[in-house]
């Protein structure tokens, strides 16, 4: 079975990155993939609307 994982960005790393956390996702996905074939998109979070936000100041839109 293929299965896709959209995970969003803040949830992943809310503020500051969890290492456990990441680690114990990434653990499941390997176990997952062990029988299925797997893909993993992951949002930009914070961050990404932060720059998002910046480049806006350089452009009329």
């Amino acid at each position: 079975m293929r299965i896709v994982f959209d995970i969003g960005g803040s949830v992943l790393i809310p503020d500051k990155p969890d290492v456990e956390f990441i680690e114990e996702i990434a653990y499941q996905l390997t176990k997952i993939s062990e029988d299925h074939e797997i893909a993993v998109v992951v949002g930009g979070g914070k961050v990404a609307r932060e720059y998002i936000h910046a480049a806006k100041a350089f452009t009329p839109n």
